[in-house]
């Protein structure tokens, strides 16, 4: 299994093409402590090893301390554990903006493509050395310029950008780039990140993505699903995040 931060999104989402390659679920947890039903999960799973996103200020080294009395091996992972001998592409995507993050995690997992953060103005040096020890030659940048401004698009080797005017539009934007023809796909609330992060595994697995909404259905949300046909669509978290009144009227768009 691999365990992120719950209440942080960055580590866990750029970690969703890790956990697909490594065929591990990523189970969430708070920043300092180990809950028993996140162990408990772990034990009715079988898994023996547990891979931690991010550093001592994600997940703390008392959490590590807690697996490893319980028998688990533990191991701390970086990008270069998805691609040990590189990689042609990359994406890069707001650290701190998770909702573009979250429509193409699934679509990256799938690919194969890690995915690699930035702020608005500036690239890290960890995430330039990661493109460099990657041998990158080509990178998706995904929002618009208020996520990923030109400067570091233009820094990147062989930038694309995929994007739209908002977060709803940038997530069909991405499903129109990657999608293909789908016929089932996951549904989430686009308002917070844990139900499509921790899904977002699940999706890639099932060769599809995840679309987001808000309290209601955002028509561009809908004119997809029309225009593609999807006649199956399972959601992800409860009524707070996806409210009965999106689903009845996801039932009626086909009547």
């Amino acid at each position: 299994v691999i365990i992120a931060r719950g209440d942080d999104y960055a580590d866990a989402l750029a970690g969703v093409p890790l956990a697909y390659h490594m065929d591990a679920p990523i189970l969430l947890t708070p920043k300092n402590r180990l809950l028993g039903s996140t162990l408990d999960e772990i034990k009715r799973l079988g898994a023996k090893n547990v891979y931690i996103l991010g550093g001592t200020g994600a997940v703390s080294d008392q959490i590590i301390t807690d697996l490893r009395k319980a028998g688990l091996s533990v191991e701390r992972i970086s990008a270069k554990k998805m691609a040990p001998n590189g990689v042609d592409q990359v994406i890069i995507a707001n650290g701190f903006n998770f909702p573009d993050t979250l429509s193409i995690a699934s679509y990256a997992a799938k690919s194969g493509i890690p995915i690699l953060l930035t702020t608005t103005n500036s690239l890290s040096k960890a995430t330039k050395d990661a493109i460099d020890q990657l041998g990158i030659k080509s990178t998706i940048v995904v929002g618009g310029k208020s996520a990923v401004s030109d400067n570091v698009k233009n820094s990147l080797p062989n930038a694309t950008r995929i994007s739209g005017a908002n977060r709803f539009e940038t997530n069909i934007e991405i499903a129109k780039v990657f999608g293909g023809n789908q016929k089932f796909i996951y549904l989430a609330t686009g308002m917070d990140f844990a139900d499509a992060l921790t899904g977002a595994v699940l999706a890639a697995k099932d060769d599809t993505g995840v679309l987001l909404v808000s309290r209601n259905l955002p028509d561009i949300v809908k004119d997809y699903i029309l225009e593609e046909k999807i006649v199956r669509i399972n959601v992800f978290g409860g009524t707070v995040a996806v409210s009965d009144h999106i689903i009845h009227t996801l039932i009626n768009l086909y009547r």
